[in-house]
């Protein structure tokens, strides 16, 4: 492949996110030849991410959740002033929010190709309340009458996800890929034998409700009721732009009752995984989960629930145990089969290490998107 001359115009919500979702695939298009930039709000990252030879916009307007029309036309306008600038011969949308405002601004700055990356689809499809269901609705039509059917692909992570826009009639079947996640470097998260002591179960997530956070203290609580002797880890940060986040003082004052372990945010993910003896993810809904993506190839049996995204990494009673959304008891349940049976946890640890470096590993992703971009390249 050769991108020489071409340029790619990443447009994300945070410049944490595209570092920790992004970066190798970005990393490839730099080292096929194209320039990289980085449309992003500046978290902190920006050195980061200059280091990696990506010019870099701060965004000041894109924010997570925001819904005001007021806000929302700024940020377009915004995107569409660095595309005119910049003018790339594909912007790269990642995440719903981006995608809807950088596929408004793509047609407005006439960029010649779009490839959308959608990951999960967030609050606006858990929850169902008149507020979210107007937005959904708004949200859907926008992309729809947006949507440039000749240069734009949009990827889902999970079948179920891209069905839901092509059976609304959001996008055409033909514009629709299915690429299982962002990949995950095997080698870093590679397999070690199980530490000895009380068996540790992990949530690595951002600290949002819509994880189930909620349910997985709640389910911590109910296993010490039990006599259980197990550690429950609570690792990540709150996501205060995110309408769904856990304010840090309630994560605090779990801490405080000793039913939860609250770690906050930990560059160390690799060694977390090393020390723990289950992953779990309560989610509603996902796109489809880094952090489940590299608990698998860590080798940990995971525990999560059974809805988009995360059953496209967990095969029941194989690599790990699926429950129902937002049922701390049965979560509980799933928990304790596996924190009393270190053997079970160990098949099913080492089956997801051998899924993850079959169908998950980063080199996959890469191939799948770099073929995408040449594709867009290819037919202008």
């Amino acid at each position: 492949m050769n991108f020489y001359g071409k340029k790619i115009l990443f447009v994300v919500n945070n410049d944490w996110y595209f570092l920790s979702h992004r970066l190798d695939i970005a990393r490839a298009a730099r080292d096929y030849g194209a320039k990289v930039v980085v449309v992003a709000r500046d978290n902190g990252h920006r050195e980061a991410i200059t280091r990696e030879r990506f010019r870099f916009y701060p965004s000041v307007n894109m924010e997570g959740d925001n819904t005001d029309p007021v806000h929302e036309v700024r940020t377009v306008a915004e995107i569409a002033s660095i595309l005119m600038r910049e003018k790339p011969d594909i912007v790269h949308n990642v995440g719903l929010k981006p995608i809807l405002d950088g596929t408004i601004a793509a047609r407005f700055a006439k960029v010649p190709a779009v490839l959308n990356t959608m990951g999960g689809l967030g609050y606006l499809f858990t929850e169902h309340t008149i507020k979210t269901k107007t937005l959904r609705t708004i949200v859907l039509s926008l992309m729809k009458v947006f949507n440039n059917p000749g240069r734009t692909i949009t990827v889902f992570m999970n079948p179920q996800d891209a069905n839901l826009f092509t059976k609304s009639q959001v996008l055409p079947r033909k514009q629709v890929r299915l690429i299982r996640g962002s990949g995950v470097d095997i080698n870093r998260f590679d397999y070690e034998p199980e530490h000895e002591g009380w068996p540790v179960v992990s949530l690595v997530s951002r600290m949002l409700w819509n994880k189930g956070v909620d349910e997985f203290v709640e389910a911590a609580r109910i296993l010490r009721g039990r006599g259980l002797q197990a550690r429950f880890q609570l690792v990540g940060d709150p996501d205060p732009g995110n309408t769904s986040s856990v304010p840090k003082n309630t994560l605090e004052q779990w801490d405080a009752l000793g039913y939860v372990e609250y770690m906050g945010y930990r560059a160390d993910i690799p060694m977390i995984l090393k020390r723990s003896h289950i992953v779990c993810l309560p989610s509603y809904r996902e796109g489809l989960p880094k952090s489940l993506l590299e608990a698998a190839s860590a080798g940990r049996p995971i525990v999560t629930t059974d809805v988009p995204g995360t059953r496209e990494i967990v095969r029941d009673g194989v690599n790990g145990l699926l429950v129902p959304v937002k049922d701390a008891n049965r979560l509980a349940d799933a928990l304790q089969r596996l924190i009393e049976n270190k053997e079970e946890r160990v098949r099913m640890g080492k089956t997801g290490r051998r899924l993850a470096e079959k169908y998950f590993s980063m080199e996959y992703v890469r191939g799948k998107y770099m073929k995408l971009y040449e594709r867009l390249l290819t037919s202008a």
